[in-house]
């Protein structure tokens, strides 16, 4: 059976995961679209570039922080999800948000390359 406390902590710990999330996708989101934006100006500045590197790379670092933080619900809600004893939907609605949030870093690593090399 799972723990109830894992769950409970999970569950008490869902607004802020899901509060991440959104807040992380709209800010990316955002620098990937002055990106987007800076490459379509025919001559754009190094400054803009820069300026936008670092806002990715301090949301990757940000995004990566809370990737390991939340590493150990995690692990436990997969092993749990995994096992089936019994199902909890919380449990795999937080795995699924955790794998999305590593996939954010990935992005928002991308966009820090992509601007630094002026792309």
């Amino acid at each position: 059976m799972v723990a109830s406390s894992l769950v409970d902590e999970i569950s008490d710990g869902a607004g802020f995961v899901s509060l991440l999330l959104a807040l992380v996708t709209v800010f990316t989101a955002e620098v990937e679209r002055e990106r987007e934006h800076h490459r379509q100006l025919g001559n754009p500045s190094n400054a803009g570039f820069k300026r936008i590197g670092s806002m990715a790379a301090g949301l990757a670092v940000l995004t990566a922080a809370s990737v390991l933080a939340l590493l150990d619900w995690f692990l436990d809600a997969a092993e749990a999800t995994i096992e089936r004893d019994p199902y909890e939907p919380a449990l795999a609605i937080f795995s699924i948000s955790w794998v999305l949030l590593l996939v954010l870093v990935l992005w928002q690593v991308w966009i820090a390359q992509a601007a630094f090399r002026r792309r």
